[in-house]
């Protein structure tokens, strides 16, 4: 393994050949997905899509993908517009009263609004307030603290340790709040016979069919799968906003293009926005895309093989068991596949042209 790591042949090179040689496979390899993540059966929203591996990732992961659909993308769209119409106004009094304020905080409320709009139909006015319980548990999850770090190594270096210890992705008192939120929702959406095409709809129908699942469908397993929704969807939408917003500050000239282009694509459409509309903005999608480049939400994706592999272009096999560690920050700072990658420059997605190392969410 070492020459292939480190002299002969990149990750990035095996990466590719597996791409070239399993191009029409949705998966390969590493069948059933196991992240090496720790499913800890006393901590209720362990059992999210993120940790549970094989047969009930991808029974879970049929009914999940429903939610990400071009339509239902489209109809959630929707359900945003109060979220922006909320910011709007609370921009305006910061910028009239001529405070200061930091955009990775205010990135958080908006994504925490959005999040509890479109995921589980609840408006939260989030920009005065500091403490509702979402943004407890926001803040105790994404704020770096000595014993998360501990906690998150020791799933992975030493995962039986880490159930020995009992330990959990939250305090009891947070995973409770979110478990009795989402079965109380469920359960009112269901009495009210209220339909919004969000995230709980989606539990709502997987609850009415229980008896599809060959394994224990409980409220805290629809809870977790709202759970991951809440987690991934919060930090990946403030983390771009700030860094793009921080992009687009250090390079004036790259602000005002995007700026004109959303003016200019807003007359065309007399103020309207739509999911539709948001896509013509080329350049703005180049600059989400580069600043996802730039700074990708996971900074290592793990995995975990679960039967022997044999890496392409190589003797190399990697045994059943064997954990990956991928840093897509590494990949997208390859010179070889980004020139000049310290350099923020949209182009490189022009024309919808997506570089072949790009990991995002994988």
């Amino acid at each position: 393994m070492g020459p292939l790591f480190f002299g002969q042949t990149s990750f990035v090179e095996i990466q590719r050949k597996m791409y070239e040689e399993w191009k029409k496979e949705p998966y390969f390899g590493f069948r059933g997905f196991s992240r090496g993540v720790v499913l800890n059966n006393n901590d209720p929203l362990s059992q999210n899509l993120f940790n549970v591996d094989g047969h009930k990732w991808k029974s879970l992961r049929g009914k999940l993908t429903p939610a990400f659909t071009t339509g239902k993308i489209k109809q959630m769209f929707t359900l945003m517009g109060e979220c922006v119409k909320n910011f709007e106004r609370y921009l305006l009094n910061q910028v009239g009263e001529g405070k200061v304020f930091e955009c990775r905080s205010l990135a958080a409320k908006y994504s925490l609004s959005c999040i509890c709009s479109f995921a589980f139909g609840i408006h939260l006015i989030t920009f005065d307030q500091e403490n509702n319980e979402f943004q407890v548990i926001a803040r105790y999850l994404f704020i770096p603290s000595f014993y998360n770090l501990i906690k998150q190594m020791a799933s992975v270096a030493a995962p039986k340790l880490y159930k020995f210890l009992g330990l959990t992705i939250m305090p009891k008192k947070y995973s409770n709040f979110f478990i009795n939120f989402i079965k109380e929702t469920v359960e009112r959406r269901k009495r009210e016979k209220v339909v919004r095409n969000d995230v709980i709809d989606l539990l709502i129908d997987m609850d009415k069919n229980r008896q599809d699942f060959d394994f224990d469908s409980t409220d805290s397993l629809l809870a977790s799968q709202a759970f991951v929704f809440f987690v991934a969807g919060f930090e990946a939408i403030s983390a771009t906003i700030s860094f793009a917003l921080y992009e687009m500050a250090i390079v004036p000239e790259i602000q005002e293009k995007i700026r004109s282009e959303i003016l200019e694509t807003l007359k065309k459409h007399n103020g309207q926005l739509s999911y539709d509309i948001i896509n013509e903005m080329k350049y703005l999608i180049m600059v989400i895309y580069e600043t996802l480049r730039k700074n990708p939400p996971g900074l290592v994706l793990l995995r975990k093989s679960v039967k022997p592999f044999k890496l392409p272009g190589s003797k190399g096999i990697l045994p059943t068991g064997s954990l990956v560690f991928i840093s897509p920050y590494c990949l997208h700072y390859d010179e070889q596949y980004y020139p000049n990658s310290e350099i923020f420059d949209p182009e490189r997605f022009k024309d919808d042209r997506k570089q072949s190392v790009f990991f995002i969410f994988w």
